[in-house]
């Protein structure tokens, strides 16, 4: 069988693959991928009347996409959805990227950024500091 050369992983000349083998190409557990379908609108592979998922080139690629955006460049769930509308619409997602990524001002959940909750982290030290300081005084 022909196999296409891409920049990732080898990815075999047919339409349409098993969950076993986008898990064996990708290099992900089932669960996984399964996971990632509740997650993203775009991976919506289809279902084989014994109810096998059956995934095209293009859910393939995409979870590629999704696992080099999750697990290489770190983003959240929220930055990886963003990135794929974005993409899918055409526009430039690097900009907005940066958000999702490490060190920037990420959704961290309960209402927290990550740059939100480390200046409340810091204040906390400045805090307990000040503290420190007036016991050592006493």
């Amino acid at each position: 069988m022909k196999k296409k050369k891409t920049a990732g992983p080898e990815i075999p000349a047919k339409k349409y693959f098993r969950i076993g083998e986008v898990s064996k190409i990708a290099g992900l557990p089932p669960h996984t991928l399964r996971y990632w379908e509740t997650e993203f609108k775009n991976l919506a592979p289809q279902k084989a009347g014994t109810g096998q998922r059956i995934y095209t080139r293009a859910d393939l690629e995409t979870v590629l996409l999704l696992k080099k955006l999750l697990h290489e460049q770190r983003f959240t769930i929220e930055g990886a959805r963003q990135h794929l509308k974005q993409a899918k619409a055409g526009a430039p997602a690097e900009a907005d990227a940066r958000k999702s990524r490490p060190g920037s001002d990420r959704q961290l959940g309960f209402g927290f950024t990550e740059i939100k909750l480390k200046e409340q982290m810091k204040k906390l030290v400045r805090e307990l500091r000040a503290i420190e300081k007036s016991l050592r005084s006493e």
